[in-house]
């Protein structure tokens, strides 16, 4: 084998390893990639479930509001009787 020959040879074989690696890495990005979109959706669904938990709690405690309004109005018509 002539020294050119070799050094396409050594050539063929640097590209071949840099395929494989180049493959390798792209797996490893599209693992990546879909590792975190599932924890973007946990943390999306856990966020989503915080809204409305306090959603939830501001609608309670308006209706709150509203009974001790009621309850307070209530109390001044008796009290003015």
């Amino acid at each position: 084998m002539s020294t050119q020959q070799q050094q396409v040879a050594d050539l063929q074989r640097g590209t071949a390893v840099l395929e494989s690696e180049l493959q390798l890495a792209l797996l490893a990005l599209k693992r990546a990639e879909r590792l975190h979109a599932q924890e973007l959706s946990r943390a999306e669904a856990s966020s989503n479930k915080a809204m409305q938990d306090a959603t939830a709690m501001i609608e309670k405690l308006h209706a709150i509001q509203s009974t001790e309004d009621a309850v307070r109005e209530f109390y001044v018509q008796l009290k003015c009787r």
